[in-house]
């Protein structure tokens, strides 16, 4: 079944771009007892995935991107990153979905995924909550 999905426009990446650098550089190390050194980012958005690989590079970290939740899933299971950033909205696997999947899975169950969305879709963000996404 294909979920619906639409792409945001460049005012809103732009827009997101500029919120980027109100973002802590250590917001990730709030997991100390992990090693953080590889981040997985699944966004579709290209303009967004740049933004959040350039600022995460330049905080040390490697850092590789997925464009949709399907290559993303396949991602998380060969890389086995240290975290996750998560886009709700994907094309081929909602994030929802992607974070259901991953979280079934006992190697997954305690990696950091934290979600962001450009939506305001209060039901997904709470699915993803419950789902084990970072709060």
């Amino acid at each position: 079944m294909r979920r619906h999905w639409s792409p945001r426009s460049r005012a809103s990446s732009t827009a997101f771009a500029s919120s980027w650098k109100n973002i802590s550089p250590g917001a990730l190390n709030r997991w100390p007892s992990i090693s953080m050194k590889r981040i997985l980012i699944i966004e579709d958005d290209q303009i967004v995935a740049s933004i959040y690989r350039n600022k995460l590079a330049m905080e040390g970290f490697s850092v590789t991107v997925a464009a949709d939740g399907e290559a993303g899933l396949e991602s998380v299971r060969q890389l086995r990153p240290d975290a996750v950033v998560l886009d709700l909205m994907l094309p081929k696997l909602s994030g929802v979905d992607l974070l259901k999947q991953v979280r079934s899975e006992p190697q997954f169950e305690k990696m950091p995924v934290i979600v962001f969305s450009n939506t305001y879709l209060t039901n997904m963000v709470q699915d993803a909550w419950k789902a084990g996404a970072a709060g």
